[in-house]
């Protein structure tokens, strides 16, 4: 009986040295989780947007940032999508400029726009200004034809990021029918 004590006394003081070499393992590889200490800045303007840092590491919330950069973000089909979802959430003008979608929007960019005007021998410059009242900044945008005739202007757009868009109706009912005069 003796020798059976012994076996089983070696086998339990193995199974304890290897269950406290991996809990000194698991003690080794703890996580340090604060909260995010640098600031975020996005185009140069500082967000406040909940994040951590874990072992060095800033994690930020997908949600949250796609918020921030104007961006809609879903999950579906085991997989997240940030930007133009889906198929469905991307239009196309009726002359072929690509959308994006911004808080249910689809938007054109005034940059494609102006890529656009060149084919209509048009051009599409902008004034910037500041509101008296509100001391904000805006732009007035303005068609104007190869005789530097102003056929048209604007004040219409909407800001994401620092690039600027209007709803795609607006392109195609008011902007699209100058630009094919």
């Amino acid at each position: 009986m003796n020798k059976w004590f012994n076996k089983q006394t070696i086998a339990v003081l193995i199974l304890a040295l290897l269950m406290s070499s991996t809990g000194f393992v698991v003690a080794e590889t703890a996580l340090k989780i604060t909260q995010n200490p640098f600031p975020i800045l996005v185009n140069g303007k500082e967000v406040k947007t909940e994040g951590y840092n874990i072992n060095g590491s800033t994690y930020l919330k997908t949600r949250d940032i796609s918020t921030v950069v104007g961006l809609p973000i879903e999950f579906k089909d085991k997989k997240i999508y940030i930007g133009n979802t889906t198929e469905e959430s991307t239009k196309t003008t009726s002359d072929g400029i690509k959308t994006i979608l911004y808080e249910g929007k689809n938007l054109v960019s005034i940059s494609d726009i102006i890529d656009q005007t060149k084919k209509y021998n048009k051009e599409l410059n902008y004034i910037g200004n500041i509101d008296k009242e509100t001391k904000k900044n805006y732009l007035t945008y303005f068609i104007i034809n190869k005789d530097k005739q102003i056929l048209y202007k604007f004040q219409d757009y909407i800001s994401v990021n620092g690039i600027n868009y209007i709803d795609i109706n607006f392109y195609e009912n008011e902007i699209l029918p100058i630009l094919k005069k």
